[in-house]
């Protein structure tokens, strides 16, 4: 299974989300992709403190995709990078499955 993020967090409340995202996917990948679209505040460093400590089976990815306006267009590139049979697409405020203390 695969993951990708293609919208890059803007905030320090973007990065408080990031991390409820991550917490609600642990071990539930075997590579995660983060695409970043120009995020100014920590969100690669946490998204890399996060995939290094997961230890991916197939690893994971950062890459820069210049915002152009076109969710679409940085899902599309997200899905390139990606090397897994299965897929799944989040934003920093969602949760895949609640985790198991709520």
């Amino acid at each position: 299974m695969g993951h990708r993020w293609p919208a890059g967090q803007r905030s320090s409340l973007r990065i408080g989300l990031l991390t409820a995202t991550l917490a609600t996917i642990e071990g539930a990948f075997d590579q995660v992709v983060l695409v970043d679209t120009g995020s100014e505040d920590r969100t690669v460093d946490v998204f890399t403190a996060w995939a290094e400590a997961e230890q991916l089976p197939m690893g994971f990815k950062i890459e820069s995709f210049e915002w152009c306006d076109d969710f679409g267009a940085a899902r599309e590139f997200a899905d390139s990078l990606l090397a897994t049979d299965w897929l799944a697409n989040a934003d920093a405020s969602d949760e895949i499955w609640p985790s198991p203390d709520r």
